[in-house]
């Protein structure tokens, strides 16, 4: 045997045993999804498969029903950024008919659990799947969408958590699609658009932090109070309005934050 077929030998051979052992694990982790589709996720995830992961998930959620696991599948695709599916799974969970008791149920165990430091950030499932929600919009090119969600969400004086405008004003600002001038520009022409100053004024008093007694709900109350006067401060430092006024209330509040966490 020559050594050129000799070499083209142990090449044929090497690329056999290679498919061979390829396809039997391939065979292997189809077991496994079909017993534990998580135990997969976790495989994909070491591995960085990505569209697999969220198969993964996707098959663990059409064989349970459940919303936590629903829930699980939304994180997994904004975590892969697949703005798609996220958007699609956020949809059918907010519109889920046992959806508000769920996220009673959710926001519950997460205030108990939540450290006063935390709290701010997981008390309300609500507002964090429609903050995503309009994120995904805007991504995804379905900006006027994200622009109207925002808008109308300052109608909503039920949900004082739910501040969907600083949102906007978030994806708006890191669009590296426009100029700082023109994010700006777009952001104030909703700002200086009649009845919208006074929405965001009424947002901002629905946060009525004095009058909670439970200590963890105050903080995160009035750290959103904080947080949509931040955005309403910025907005006027665009227009070149004078800004002292709100900076000491927003400093003063500020400290009494500090003081409670």
């Amino acid at each position: 045997m020559t050594e050129e077929k000799y070499t083209s030998l142990i090449i044929k051979t090497s690329l056999k045993t290679i498919l061979f052992v390829f396809g039997f694990l391939c065979l292997i982790l189809s077991y496994i999804f079909a017993i534990s589709p998580m135990t997969m996720a976790n495989v994909y995830s070491k591995f960085s498969m990505g569209n697999a992961e969220i198969a993964s998930y996707e098959s663990v959620y059409q064989a349970t029903g459940k919303n936590a696991d629903l829930y699980n599948l939304v994180q997994k695709c904004l975590e892969k950024e697949k703005y798609d599916k996220a958007n699609s799974y956020i949809n059918e969970l907010l519109t889920k008919k046992d959806f508000n008791s769920f996220a009673a149920a959710v926001n519950e165990a997460s205030v108990e659990k939540a450290t006063k430091e935390e709290v701010a950030f997981v008390v309300d499932l609500e507002s964090y799947l429609l903050s995503q929600l309009l994120i995904t919009d805007y991504r995804m090119g379905n900006k006027e969408l994200a622009k109207q969600r925002a808008i109308q969400n300052l109608d909503d004086l039920e949900n004082r958590y739910a501040f969907l405008f600083g949102i906007y004003y978030d994806e708006v600002l890191t669009d590296l699609s426009l100029t700082i001038a023109q994010a700006q520009n777009k952001l104030l022409q909703i700002y200086n658009t009649d009845g919208i100053k006074e929405k965001i004024d009424a947002k901002i008093a629905l946060c009525d932090y004095e009058s909670e007694t439970n200590e963890k709900i105050k903080i995160a109350t009035l750290y959103t109070k904080i947080k949509i006067m931040n955005y309403k401060r910025n907005i006027m430092g665009f227009a070149r309005i004078d800004t002292t006024a709100i900076n000491a209330e927003i400093d003063n509040l500020k400290e009494i934050y500090n003081a409670l966490v």
